[in-house]
């Protein structure tokens, strides 16, 4: 018959086996697990080592770009333009509100390419000829009466006929400018 010591030894028996296996168990489990994620660890320290390399020579790569597109910024406009318009009067037109970098960088250009600067016009909005008082003062500027028999459109501002006839009285006083500063100039 079965007492109650033999009892409480197959007890005792049944939980020391049950926690050295949960303890066996758990220790080869964590290692696993340990050796896993350090394998993890060293494939991403080992991509990223990869990455920074990559980043470096690209850094360098695209330095050594920046570099070279400086120099041919410099170099390359002077080496194309160079004396290009030798000896030619050059008439630089801008309009209002352009950035002086830009226009002394052009002036800049035009000397490279061997060319003298016979002016530089700049034009403004009161070539649009949209209140009377620009037409006036066009047509004062211009040396010629404003014309009473021209139509005109609402507020006294004249109808396209008088702006295309005012368009062509400037173009042909600048042509005539022009003209007369390159006789003066040679």
């Amino acid at each position: 018959m079965i007492s109650f010591r033999y009892h409480l030894v197959s007890l005792v028996a049944i939980f020391l086996a049950l926690a050295i296996g949960i303890t066996a168990g758990s220790t080869v489990i964590k290692e696993s697990v340990v050796d896993n994620l350090r394998a993890n660890v060293d494939s991403v320290n080992k991509r990223l080592n990869e990455v920074e390399k990559r980043d470096k020579d690209l850094t360098a790569e695209l330095s050594a770009m920046h570099q070279l597109d400086k120099g041919l910024g410099d170099e390359g406009a002077r080496q194309f333009l160079a004396n290009r318009l030798t000896g030619r009067a050059v008439l630089l037109l801008s309009v209002e509100g352009i950035d002086a970098d830009t226009l002394a960088g052009l002036r800049g250009d035009l000397k490279v390419a061997g060319s003298r600067l016979a002016a530089t016009v700049r034009l403004n909005d009161k070539l649009a000829l949209t209140s009377p008082d620009d037409v006036a003062s066009l047509s004062a500027l211009m040396g010629t009466p404003a014309d009473p028999g021209v139509a005109r459109g609402p507020q006294g501002i004249p109808a396209l006929e008088s702006s295309a006839f005012a368009e062509d009285v400037v173009y042909w006083h600048l042509v005539a400018d022009v003209v007369e500063l390159l006789a003066k100039s040679k």
